[in-house]
């Protein structure tokens, strides 16, 4: 998450990490750095998948319904 004064600081502050790591990715010989700590490694890869057996199983069943169920109490606004 990037943070500033303004848009443009924020986006100037991305584009300054965006730099760093990808010049830290060339110092490596295009590898990337081996994690500090191989638990949370696995940790956030079991936590950052986007696949799972109740995933799937709630995809099927809402898709038996016509797709994901509706929000109720909010209103639709354009361009969002």
């Amino acid at each position: 998450m990037a943070h500033g004064d303004s848009r443009e600081a924020a986006a100037k502050e991305i584009q300054d990490a965006l730099k760093l790591a990808l010049d830290t990715y060339s110092q490596n010989n295009g590898m990337r750095p081996p994690p500090k700590n191989s638990a949370a490694a696995a940790l956030g890869h079991t936590g950052g998948s986007v696949t799972s057996s109740k995933k799937s199983l709630a995809a099927r069943l809402n898709g038996k319904k016509n797709g994901r169920p509706k929000k109720s109490g909010r209103k639709v606004v354009a361009g969002r």
